[in-house]
């Protein structure tokens, strides 16, 4: 990053002067009771901001074009070069759990966007919940009852009782696992309005400055627009690939190149505008209502704002990070942004406020373009070698889903039916896994067994299986596939979810009070955001983290 100014800093961490108790047991330090004085009187207000699919290497690859809020973080904040989402599940819902809970989906229990309960005897998806339906879909429920532990939040909520929290997001998931379970004000977008929604785990109806915002349709004045170029010549996005690539996801009446025509019915803009950079607009703009509405940042009670954007999401999926529309998004975004950290200069100001920039995983390139690039990729499905292992197992045993569940990677076994059989458990699972190991597109295999016992993981990437392994939650088989390969039923766009970099390798960045800028380029992790917030605002965790107070970034002058 050769636009980041580089700082040295020094082996004592330059910590002299700050009066500072390590608390061992979660693995963070504490400031003495008079630093905490100051530190509470300076910060109000801590905004989250989550890039949903962010890679960090965007910030490389389109960094001398960027001139408003990317370039902020940039060159005043504290930028963390390596920094990653440390497990192996690279999603959406275990990402967004890990960043103010500061511990892993092994902790956490969210450990994918869905799993297999086997006492439900079904998937079922991280935040659904029949017992708290959707205020504008009674047929959806949310709620973050399947998150376990605390977050930031509860201990904030244990010294500021008045302390406010807003989170907001596109992706019910998001907005939901960002803070736990103590928020109130939490809030994502809904297709079948256009507008905000939350659920009766929150509240029993929306407040009146959420229904004043949903009552404007600030979505209307998208209809009929063409998603163009930004900066129009194409000649000034060398750092993509060409705009037509046939593997690009092509949606009915979007197009698979600029200009991508938007539609006039309000129904299907609704559902399409989430595929455009205009929807981290439109949930900007609805986290500005939340800071003046609920007066955010205005006294000594630190609020929490998390904002979780899912556009370079959507965009990544159906066109590949090299894609111009990636490119476009990202550079749009850079001014939505800039234009965000100056509404909060003026609404708090900035020696009153934290920002933290992140992501929830990355994503890997289109495989026709990382072959194309020389790498060794493919699409592929591992249904059919599913089904002949489970006839397999219907040849030994009889008629039967020896097999109950398959997807991520897990497969969950008929345990109950195994044991009728006399079957053991441990002898089924190193059957599955030296039969799936020799798959072609499989790189390891773990089962149940060896997960439970493993203590010192044998790399970065069994590391990151063990953090992501939660015992009643996940299978009792877990493959990884090789990398660059993508499990896909589709023959377009591409996705994430392996624990390799382009999904792990995530930014993260501190700017804003109590912070000392620079760039540091030791490894971090995402868990560690948790345990460095609680520092700065003096703040005990309820129990262990996983993650660390990242104490280097901690300004000596406050």
């Amino acid at each position: 990053m050769n636009i980041i100014r580089k700082y040295i800093i020094g082996a004592a961490g330059g910590f002299v002067g700050i009066s500072l108790l390590l608390w061992t047991s979660a693995g963070i330090a504490s400031s003495s009771s008079s630093s905490h004085r100051k530190t509470d009187q300076r910060l109000r207000l801590i905004v989250l901001i989550v890039v949903d699919q962010m890679r960090a290497d965007y910030l490389d690859r389109f960094g001398e074009q960027f001139t408003g809020g990317w370039k902020r973080l940039l060159e005043e904040g504290a930028v963390f070069t390596n920094a990653h989402q440390d497990h192996a599940l690279t999603q959406t819902a275990p990402g967004h759990a890990s960043l103010l809970s500061g511990r892993y989906p092994r902790s956490t229990g969210i450990i994918a966007n869905a799993w297999f309960d086997r006492r439900e005897k079904r998937s079922v998806a991280s935040i659904e919940d029949v017992h708290y339906p959707q205020l504008d879909d009674p047929r959806r429920g949310v709620s973050p009852a399947r998150f376990y532990g605390t977050t930031l939040i509860d201990w904030l909520r244990q010294r500021y009782r008045k302390a406010k929290v807003v989170s907001v997001s596109r992706k019910d998931r998001a907005a939901v696992l960002m803070v736990g379970k103590r928020a109130r004000h939490v809030y994502w977008y809904t297709a079948t309005t256009g507008g905000f929604t939350t659920s009766t785990y929150y509240r029993q109806d929306l407040p009146r400055w959420v229904r004043a915002f949903n009552a404007r349709h600030l979505l209307h004045k998208y209809a009929g627009r063409h998603w163009e170029l930004l900066l129009g010549d194409e000649a000034r996005y060398q750092a993509s690939r060409e705009d037509d690539f046939p593997q690009e996801a092509s949606p009915r009446l979007f197009g698979r190149i600029f200009p991508h025509p938007l539609p006039r019915d309000e129904r299907q803009l609704r559902r399409l505008i989430a595929l455009t950079p205009w929807m981290d607009e439109y949930v900007l703009q609805f986290a500005k209502t939340a800071v003046t509405a609920l007066h955010l940042g205005i006294d000594n009670v630190p609020d929490v704002l998390a904002i979780s954007l899912s556009s370079t999401d959507a965009i990544g999926h159906a066109f590949g990070p090299y894609s111009k529309e990636i490119h476009d998004h990202l550079l749009r975004l850079d001014r939505w942004l800039g234009d965000f950290f100056r509404f909060l200069d003026k609404a708090v100001g900035r020696q009153h406020m934290l920002i933290v920039l992140t992501a929830d995983h990355g994503v890997v390139p289109l495989p026709e373009f990382a072959a194309r690039r020389g790498r060794k990729a493919k699409r592929f499905s591992m249904k059919p070698a599913v089904n002949a292992f489970q006839d397999r197992l219907a040849v030994r045993w009889g008629p039967g889903h020896w097999i109950l569940h398959y997807r991520y990677g897990m497969l969950y076994f008929d345990r109950q039916a195994l044991a009728q059989k006399g079957a053991r458990l441990v002898d089924l699972e190193r059957e599955a896994v030296d039969y799936f190991r020799k798959l072609e597109p499989v790189a390891r295999a773990y089962g149940r067994e060896y997960l439970q016992r493993a203590s010192v993981p044998a790399d970065t990437i069994e590391r990151r299986v063990i953090h992501n392994f939660h015992p009643r939650r996940s299978g009792d088989v877990w493959l990884v596939f090789k990398p660059y390969y993508l499990e896909s039923a589709n023959p377009w766009g591409t996705s994430h979810g392996s624990p390799y970099a382009y999904d792990t390798h995530v930014p993260l960045i501190f700017l804003g009070a109590g912070v000392r800028s620079g760039r540091y380029d030791d490894f971090a992790a995402t868990v560690d955001i948790a345990p460095t917030l609680a520092e700065i605002l003096g703040l005990r965790p309820s129990e262990h983290l996983d993650g660390h107070s990242r104490r280097e970034i901690v300004d000596e002058r406050d």
